[in-house]
């Protein structure tokens, strides 16, 4: 029995760094038909289930990852990486028939323009899932299934019904484009719901404050909503009480890479763990600052000793 299955992505970063790239009205402009050569190159293993299994790992969590992979470096490392962690990988799948999913980021000052490939690495679909062992948790941590048709995230809500299986619920573009009306099944089965404002009003619709889009989750039956706002802090409504933590303190920003991951993947530790929603944004907050200040989706994450 495990405390959290992340069902979602990883994938091969490649990290590209230059003071010369050059950004115009947010667009990033390179010299076409020529070289361009950057100061600095880092490889690192990322995507958002992968990240957020191992900070599960590191809160103490017994954690299981189900993604799939191919049977390339990448895929080889993301396995031995999962494993070092102590995040079991008998849920994940090595396709040979595929590539592992690869990200270029082009990053300066700590933000960063990303060239993705996904293949059919999301699919998840296709691999035949082992739902007897996959919900073999107390929790499942759901993620950005861009690669994906809608279909698991509605097979996964129609499985967990009824089941004491909670959810946690990170969408992704790609089901925040459904809305209100469609993503309807599943968020009346969330326990946990994490997301940005923009990505609030994504599904609620914009014109609405933080506190009413709060409620409005609450009524389409999410326990407890969270909606997290740049400096302004992250929000929480439990149906009783209104929750704000504010941004924690400045640090100086290395890569934004993964700090929504840690965000979200903390909050619901700190939930699995028994903290209160207060204790558990707070240690979100914590997380998430320290990730900025590390390269890549997994190098700040901290344990539950250093958090405390």
């Amino acid at each position: 029995m495990f405390d959290v299955v992340c069902i979602g992505a990883a994938t091969e970063d490649i990290f590209f760094f230059s003071d010369r790239f050059k950004v115009e009205d947010r667009n990033l402009l390179l010299p076409w038909k020529e070289k361009f050569t950057v100061e600095g190159l880092e490889r690192r293993l990322g995507g958002g289930a992968f990240n957020a299994s191992v900070a599960f790992s590191r809160l103490g969590l017994e954690t299981a990852f189900f993604g799939r992979v191919g049977n390339d470096q990448a895929g080889r490392a993301v396995k031995v990486f999962l494993e070092k962690e102590g995040a079991s990988t008998e849920l994940l799948v090595i396709d040979p028939e595929v590539k592992t999913s690869t990200s270029a980021l082009l990053s300066i000052g700590g933000e960063r323009t990303i060239v993705m490939y996904r293949g059919e690495n999301d699919n998840l679909l296709e691999t035949n899932p082992p739902w007897d062992k996959l919900l073999k948790t107390k929790w499942l941590f759901l993620t950005d299934l861009a690669g994906t048709n809608n279909d698991l995230i509605f097979e996964i809500a129609e499985r967990i019904e009824g089941k004491d299986i909670k959810l946690a619920y990170v969408p992704g573009q790609k089901e925040l484009a459904l809305g209100k009306e469609k993503l309807k099944p599943v968020l009346a089965l969330t326990e946990l719901l994490i997301l940005n404002f923009h990505e609030a009003q994504a599904i609620l619709g914009e014109g609405h404050s933080i506190k009413e889009l709060l409620g409005e989750f609450r009524k389409l039956g999410v326990a407890v909503p969270v909606i997290t706002r740049d400096i302004e802090g992250s929000f929480a409504y439990d149906g009783k009480e209104f929750h704000h933590q504010e941004a924690t303190l400045e640090v100086e920003v290395v890569d934004r890479t993964g700090a929504g991951d840690a965000f979200s993947s903390t909050f619901t530790g700190g939930i699995i763990l028994g903290r209160n929603i207060p204790q558990s944004l707070l240690l979100a907050a914590k997380n998430a600052s320290s990730m900025i200040t590390k390269i890549g989706g997994t190098g700040g994450l901290l344990t539950l000793d250093r958090l405390q």
